[in-house]
């Protein structure tokens, strides 16, 4: 195969996006089930490889042109409880790593209102912070 062809096998997709998330190695590992993080460092290289780039900015922006780096939303029969509309809103931009002044941006609402939405959510899905909830419902398969 040669050098920049651009192939990935489904799995090396997935690991390209959360490398491009700049998640750890370890990290990584536990999200695709690999037992060891050095496994992670063999598909890296293979990602290198087979795009040509080695940077994560670099690998979101081949994989965007792509149409391979949007995550699918959640939808309300996706998760463990039932949210409102609004909720889903907040829990979906903010799992995918969305600031609470950028939410409430978006939203056209106060960060105020995005932190109290945010703490009846995380409460909701049993989780201690943003970190836990992305790290939970953050990364599915499409």
């Amino acid at each position: 195969m040669a050098r920049g062809c651009g192939i990935l096998a489904p799995h090396m997709i997935r690991v390209a996006q959360f490398l491009a998330e700049r998640m750890s190695h370890r990290q990584i590992a536990i999200a695709i089930g690999a037992k060891t993080a050095k496994s992670i460092k063999v598909y890296m290289k293979r990602i290198h490889y087979r795009l040509g780039v080695d940077n994560p900015v670099a690998i979101m922006r081949i994989m965007r042109e792509r149409g391979l780096a949007e995550p699918a939303p959640w939808g309300e029969r996706d998760l463990p409880v039932v949210l409102s509309p609004r909720y889903m809103e907040i829990f979906n931009l903010s799992v995918y790593g969305a600031r609470n002044k950028d939410i409430a941006a978006a939203l056209g609402i106060e960060p105020g209102t995005v932190r109290t939405h945010l703490t009846v959510v995380l409460r909701a899905l049993s989780c201690h912070d943003k970190m836990e909830m992305a790290y939970r419902y953050g990364h599915r398969k499409r």
